[in-house]
């Protein structure tokens, strides 16, 4: 083949002198300027390197443009010592445009093009490369530019890896101070380089006749084995065949991989070559070392191949970051069992053989763009055809279809959801070309691009015609309509439309518009799209197209597909067959629902309770690693959380605050089970700067990084800097791997998050998880609820105080409290209302309206403390799932809470109305009508029962059940519009203030009042003499108003001043406000009988009725 290949090589060869006019021609021929070519490429080569060396050579002379020099263009080079210009984008560009090679010793021009994408080896390099350069070119020998560049495990292990840098007057490298750095650990342990002075890091490392200070090899001169003394290895003195005492030669000049250098010659090649080739008997003709290897001592032969050979397998070689000498935590736990649950499904396909027995390969080629098939007629008779794909048509698939070539890229927020999209190809006239249906399954696509031909429906396609593409998005499970795209289709002419776009599908399916004026058919309703203001016909479940007249085929999966409850679902291709794919929990994986994940739980303690958790799982992958981020919002007073993963764990960090924890540490060989650890103060990673002076540069501060884990004056599991996260070792030692700090969660939309909330995810492309960290006053997982403190319930207040899955002894002290003040309530305020019904039934204290106001606020009362009882309990024993009724839920939420504010505001207004009639009786005095104020009084509390509830109304029409799947309960909510929110504060202003206003003035009103009439009759005192005078006769008139608008004011003065309720940093300031609104009802007895004569009068006269029943 050789001698093929050089018949085939010219001997001159010919260009044009024009593009050519640096390269001075030998001769001509035909119009053509000529070199031979030994005057071009003076050596042999074979063909395809002849090439190479041809093209590069002319190179320069692509560039057919020619200019006058006189023009000056700053974007413009000049090649010297020709007419040649080039553009400056192309100077150092490793490409030689020049002929005598100028463009690439422009260094000073380079850094002048201002271009944004060049770059610099390091700060004060002069030169600036092009963008198209391999960023390796600032690689020497080897060696690297930037310190960030170069592993933890190449400090300090006797190779120079990082080019000297001059700091403050003194150099500084890799191998620069590392008195502080053991030489002896296990990236440089055993890995024939000797870094210890004394060699220490080879003792022992082979099983050989020579000693531990010793180092078996073969002589270069004898090629037989030697001990040679390790005081001599390292010492830049090849002693040892290949170079095996120098190892570090090899790694400046080559890849560290190749570890065998040739004799007397700085060429290095790869063990595994090495061994190839002495097996064959060439190796002369690689490095050129004499024969006798191979052939005069054929004894030594084998010896030395496998001493040679086992340099190539050094199994303590360790090259990446490894937890070998990790501190293993949490502590291993005995008599872990380990399961299989691999039990896959071998599903069978039988395909059925068919006759070959006939010529194929001559006709192979027969179909120019597509598959051919012979298609049998009878047992004799077959023909010959072509299966076109859907780009080409035609007998041979000869003809080019014109198509429109569509990529899809989606993204959503839904992070378990599937949707099933329709894409049609259609015409203004409402005629669908062609239609494509896929499946996209977020879990599994999110980074899918999905690649669809749309053809045109005639052959050539009508240009007269506006064609577009129309994209609809279902709900996979429940085939409802989500969401719907437009895209356009430019350039008509061509016959391909190459059309890419992102979708980005929104959180919440698309609602029909009330503007929108098209005319759709009954099976399909006026919508717009969600990418331009167009309108179209959205068809209903079933049906697709303009008008909606096409059908739309469903498939259903098996019902025993899945396992463990997994979701099935079909995804469908484009050949008439279906596959059925598992969408499962976090607790299982595979296709299938099969296999079980691993569990990772952690306790926090004596920690404060984030509200939400990183977590950055670290996967070993043979030498590489992996890292996985997840997300995790955090329930208020939640101190466990599970996390489950498809892969083994070998190392674990949390970040929770700014600060890092250690959760996991395994190796290799116990990494298989469900993990359970505790975070604790102890376990969290210190920054450098906690530990070292800031004044050292990294390069020197990271020499001293060994002397944390070693002094050990303070335990500490771990700590980061910059680029580095590092662990402290069994021996004292530390070991660190790169770690990136500056992970972007953002959620590339924000539209997830309501209310400002920080929207956060766990990848930005395939987001597993993503979470709304909520501003103050707002809760829910899209921060779509306001937590008002105005008219605040029992549900928000206790809203996240209570823990679920605790029995009521092991609930906090808040809620113990919360109860045992309720059932003092409920009694004392029961007994009020007993002691108050008694006094107030009597005909006696029933002469005026007052007495049957008083009378019905005695019923209000023990209603209110009932209703009361029985809220707090139903909130407490449904929270922490004693109770999962969801109907007892809906009473409690919407019926009861109803009732409650309708008889706390009822007790309030009869109240008022007791301060009116008094007011009214003084204003009359003896004209007052005892029997027209029984009747008034009478209808005015139905009156104002009817008005109170009908005025909250809302109440349990926008009050609501919300299942909180991230707190893992149900709640209670109220779903206001802005409007009935202004409502509902308005409502509840009036039936607090107005009142306690009425009670206020009316009790001054009836005092100043008498003190006037009394002044008229009695001239000989003063009016302020009277007025405290019936001040105090009066006293008792005053006390109630002046008691009920004293208790009213601390929980509408903490509803005023705090905008909304934040339970977890105050509980007791809103359960106080909320308790002290039912002490009026409490305190009746004490404020309206004890203090009047007539009312306490009639109080004794009930007891002793009573106990007149008592003992007959």
């Amino acid at each position: 083949m050789e001698d093929i290949g050089n018949v085939l090589l010219p001997d001159y060869i010919c260009y044009d002198k024009y593009l050519c006019n640096s390269i001075q021609p030998t001769f001509s021929y035909e119009n053509s300027s000529c070199r031979y070519r030994q005057e071009i490429i003076n050596i042999d080569l074979d063909y395809d390197k002849f090439l190479l060396s041809v093209e590069k050579y002319f190179r320069h002379c692509a560039i057919p443009f020619m200019m006058n020099h006189n023009e000056q263009h700053s974007s413009i080079y000049y090649c010297k010592n020709s007419s040649k210009y080039i553009s400056k984008h192309r100077l150092m560009d490793h490409i030689i445009d020049c002929h005598l090679g100028d463009d690439e010793e422009q260094f000073e021009l380079s850094c002048l093009s201002k271009d944004k994408y060049r770059f610099k080896c390091y700060d004060q390099d002069k030169i600036c490369w092009s963008s198209s350069v391999d960023h390796n070119v600032c690689i020497i020998n080897n060696q690297k530019q930037n310190f960030n560049q170069i592993s933890f495990q190449n400090i300090c292990d006797g190779i120079l890896h990082l080019i000297s840098q001059e700091i403050n007057g003194e150099i500084h490298n890799d191998e620069t101070e590392c008195q502080y750095w053991p030489c002896n650990n296990i990236y440089t342990r055993c890995d024939n380089i000797k870094t210890c002075l004394n060699g220490e890091d080879e003792y022992g490392c082979s099983e050989n006749d020579c000693s531990l200070n010793e180092y078996l090899c073969i002589s270069p001169i004898t090629y037989k084995r030697m001990c040679l003394p390790l005081n001599e290895m390292g010492d830049n003195i090849i002693d040892c065949l290949g170079g095996t005492d120098e190892l570090q030669h090899c790694y400046l000049l080559q890849e560290e991989e190749n570890k065998f250098q040739c004799w007397n010659n700085t060429q290095c090649i790869s063990l595994e070559k090495l061994c190839h080739y002495f097996f064959d008997c060439r190796l002369e003709s690689n490095c050129q070392i004499n024969d006798e290897i191979c052939y005069k001592n054929r004894n030594n032969y084998y010896q030395i191949e496998d001493l040679i050979c086992q340099l190539n397998d050094i199994q303590n070689r360790i090259k990446s970051f490894s937890l070998k000498t990790a501190r293993i935590y949490p502590q291993l736990e005995t008599n872990v069992s380990h399961k299989n649950l691999n039990n896959n499904h071998h599903r069978e396909i039988h395909i059925k053989n068919i006759r070959s027995d006939f010529g194929y390969d001559g006709w192979i080629w027969y179909c120019h763009r597509g598959l051919p098939i012979i298609t049998w007629l009878d047992n004799e008779t077959f023909i010959q055809q072509c299966l076109c794909p859907p780009t080409y048509y035609g007998d041979l698939c000869e003809y080019q279809n014109e198509r429109v070539s569509l990529t899809l890229r989606l993204l959503s927020i839904n992070l378990n959801n599937v949707y099933t999209f329709l894409v049609l190809l259609m015409d203004d006239d409402g005629q669908i070309n062609s239609y494509e249906q896929f499946i996209f399954t977020t879990q599994w696509d999110c980074s899918k691009k999905f690649n669809l031909y749309l053809l045109y429906s005639t052959r050539p396609k009508n240009l007269s015609k506006i064609y577009f593409i129309h994209i609809d998005a279902f709900d996979k499970y429940t085939m409802i309509y989500h969401a719907s795209w437009y895209l356009s289709i430019p350039f008509l002419f061509l016959p391909v439309n190459r059309i890419a776009a992102n979708l980005f599908i929104p959180f919440q399916s698309i609602q029909n518009l009330p503007t929108c004026n098209l005319t759709c058919n009954q099976n399909g309703q006026c919508m717009k799209y969600i990418n331009i203001e167009k309108f179209f016909c959205r068809c209903y479940l079933n049906w697709t197209g303009l008008y909606c007249d096409i059908p739309v085929d469903i498939n259903d999966c098996s019902n025993d597909y899945c396992e463990n409850n997994g979701q099935c679902i079909v995804l469908q291709n484009n050949i008439n067959a279906y596959r059925y794919v598992c969408i499962y929990s976090e607790l299982f994986s595979n296709f299938d629902c099969e296999n079980k994940n691993k569990k990772l739980e952690i306790i926090l303690n004596n920690i404060d309770i984030p509200s939400y958790i990183l977590f950055y799982i670290m996967i070993q992958h043979g030498e590489s690693w992996e890292t996985i981020v997840f997300i995790k919002k955090l329930m208020y007073n939640q101190n466990m959380i599970q996390l489950y993963i498809d892969r083994i764990i070998s190392l674990a960090f949390i970040k929770f605050s700014n600060d890092y924890y250690l959760a996991v540490t395994r190796t290799e060989e116990n990494s298989y089970e469900d993990i359970h650890t505790q975070i604790t103060p102890n376990q969290r990673c210190l920054h450098i700067n906690e530990l070292f002076p800031i004044t050292l540069s990294r390069i020197q501060r990271i020499k001293y990084y060994h002397q944390v884990c070693y002094n050990r004056s303070i335990d500490i599991w771990c700590f980061y800097d910059e680029i580095y996260m590092c662990l402290c070792t069994i021996d004292n030692h530390t070991n660190c791997l790169n770690f990136n700090h500056n992970l972007t969660l953002t959620c590339r939309h924000n539209d997830f998050c309501e209310n400002n909330g920080l929207c956060f995810q766990d990848d930005i492309t395939c987001p597993t998880n993503t979470i709304c960290i909520c501003t103050d006053c707002y809760f829910g997982n899209r921060c779509q609820f306001y937590a008002k403190a105005f008219g605040l319930t029992l549900d928000d207040v206790l809203r996240y105080e209570i823990q679920r899955n605790l029995t009521f002894s092991q609930q906090s002290t808040t809620i113990k409290a919360s109860a045992s003040i309720t059932i003092l309530i409920f009694f004392l305020s029961f007994i009020n209302g007993i002691f108050s019904i008694l006094t107030f039934r009597q005909k006696q204290s029933q002469q005026v309206g007052c007495g049957l106001y008083l009378f019905s606020s005695s019923i209000t009362t023990i209603l209110t403390m009932i209703l009361f009882l029985i809220k707090f309990w139903f909130v407490v024993l449904f929270q922490i799932d004693f109770v999962v009724n969801r109907i007892s839920l809906q009473l409690s939420c919407k019926l009861i809470e109803y009732l409650l504010k309708s008889s706390i505001y009822t007790d309030n207004w009869l109240s008022g109305c007791v301060a009116i009639e008094r007011a009214y009786s003084v204003f009359i005095g003896v004209s007052f009508n005892k029997m027209k104020s029984k009747y008034i009084a009478k209808r005015i509390i139905c009156i104002l029962i009817i008005l109170i509830m009908l005025s909250i109304i809302h109440e349990p029409i926008y009050r609501d059940l919300y299942d909180d799947k991230e707190e893992q309960r149900i709640l209670c909510v109220a779903f206001y519009s802005q409007l009935i929110q202004n409502y509902n504060s308005t409502i509840i202003l009036i039936h607090f203030l107005t009142p306690c206003i009425i009670n206020l003035f009316s009790a001054l009103f009836i005092i100043i009042m008498t003190a006037r009439q009394r002044n008229t009759s009695q001239s000989r005192l003063t009016f302020q003499q009277h007025f405290i005078k019936q001040l105090n006769e009066h006293k008792q008139i005053l006390i109630s108003p002046t008691a009920l608008v004293i208790l009213s004011l601390p929980r509408l003065i903490i509803s005023l001043i705090t905008t909304c309720i934040k339970s977890s940093r105050n509980p007791w300031l809103y359960l106080i406000g909320y308790f002290i609104s039912f002490v009026p009802s409490m305190l009746m007895f004490i404020i309206f009988v004890l203090p009047s004569d007539l009312y306490y009068k009639q109080f004794k006269v009930s007891i002793k009725i009573c106990r007149l029943c008592l003992q007959r």
